[in-house]
């Protein structure tokens, strides 16, 4: 079984490494949800033989109401807000497997621990607030996805925190800002953080971060 994982502790008390399957899907552009993409080969979705078997992340339309603002962002991927009562069961049923919670402790996330290790997945928080997410946040959760044990879903309580962080990532890749904007506000990104989207993307195009280290 899965444990939990606290990014304030940094301890593992459990790992699942499908690492190449994620990595391909975190970054590939063209690799839209399952429903998006039906027909796809698993090539495309991954190039790593225990992710060819692995369960896709289903599409929205096999996700009830309990799951709030399902997004299905990747083949290994999907996104979401709040998990209302049966959400996590309902998640595990669909071949989830891993379990990002972006929320802080005052909103619930001693229950969803239990919850989710219940329903025999792994749990991991890494808590957001209103702030753009800064560098340690976008390496951790580059970290957690690339580790983590697919299908994956990324939530917070609406979608707004999973959306700045996804789009924090995605620019920190090199992705172009009109296609991290879109991703970012499907997922559920508030148009009041676009100034924020934009100032992030700003400081990584500044000459600072641009310019060559010196020999």
């Amino acid at each position: 079984m899965f444990k939990h994982f606290s990014t304030a502790t940094g301890n593992w008390r459990a790992t699942a490494l499908v690492a190449a399957g994620l990595a391909v899907c975190l970054s590939a552009p063209g690799a839209l949800a399952a429903d998006e993409t039906a027909g796809h080969s698993t090539a495309e979705a991954t190039t790593d033989s225990k992710a060819h078997s692995t369960t896709l992340a289903p599409p929205a339309s096999a996700v009830s109401e309990q799951v709030v603002n399902y997004h299905p962002l990747r083949p290994l991927i999907a996104t979401a807000g709040t998990l209302q009562a049966g959400g996590v069961e309902e998640l595990a049923a669909l071949g989830f497997r891993t379990i990002i919670d972006l929320r802080t402790p005052p909103e619930g996330t001693a229950s969803e621990t239990a919850a989710v290790e219940r329903a025999g997945l792994r749990y991991v928080n890494l808590p957001q607030g209103g702030a753009w997410p800064g560098s340690n946040d976008v390496a951790q959760f580059q970290r957690l996805l690339e580790e983590a044990e697919p299908p994956v879903m990324v939530h917070c309580a609406s979608g707004n925190r999973v959306g700045a962080l996804w789009a924090a990532l995605r620019l920190k890749q090199g992705a172009d800002l009109d296609t991290v904007r879109s991703e970012a506000y499907a997922i559920g990104l508030k148009p009041a953080r676009d100034s924020q989207l934009r100032d992030y993307a700003a400081g990584l195009e500044s000459p600072s971060n641009t310019a060559p280290a010196s020999q």
